[in-house]
């Protein structure tokens, strides 16, 4: 872990950016991520494991932070595969379909309980089926099939947001 920590921050002396995936759930190459990270950003889904997932990930951080990586910081979360019901509609009012609102509140109220607002919410990237698969099955990314498919745009903006968040230009 120490290590990988180390050779991190050697890489930072080359890159603006460095995303380091990895799974939500308790392990060694986790706790490397966060020891070594500036910033935690959290996608999920509007299910109740994936937003429970959250909760348990800024447990983690927030011991990481106490006892490793002091200037660790909370970005916020993003929710993928989104299913709109009704794209006229007021998010929490018929934006989405009822589990997914009820979802969507019960993973605000654990951000609240985390001591984070709404607003570390960045974005709710749309869930395209036909879009989905087709770029899948090609092997490329949505903004290489279709950038100008509601995913593409939904993820540059989210992009942008990010590169902002972080003091980036």
């Amino acid at each position: 872990m120490f290590d990988f920590r180390d050779r991190i921050e050697e890489l930072k002396k080359q890159f603006d950016f460095i995303i380091a995936d990895s799974a939500p759930s308790y392990s060694n190459v986790m706790i490397a991520a966060h020891m070594s990270a500036d910033y935690l950003l959290i996608p999920t889904l509007l299910e109740k494991q994936a937003r429970n997932a959250v909760g348990k990930q800024l447990t983690y951080m927030q011991k990481i932070k106490r006892n490793y990586n002091p200037s660790l910081q909370f970005m916020g979360t993003y929710v993928t595969q989104t299913q709109v019901k009704n794209y006229k509609k007021p998010l929490k009012e018929g934006y989405l379909g009822p589990i997914d609102t009820l979802n969507l509140n019960l993973l605000i109220e654990i951000l609240q309980g985390k001591g984070y607002s709404e607003e570390y919410i960045l974005a709710y990237i749309s869930f395209v089926p036909a879009a989905a698969k087709e770029a899948i099955e090609l092997g490329l990314s949505f903004d290489e099939y279709d950038p100008k498919c509601l995913p593409a745009i939904q993820y540059k903006e989210l992009t942008q947001k990010i590169i902002m968040l972080a003091g980036g230009k």
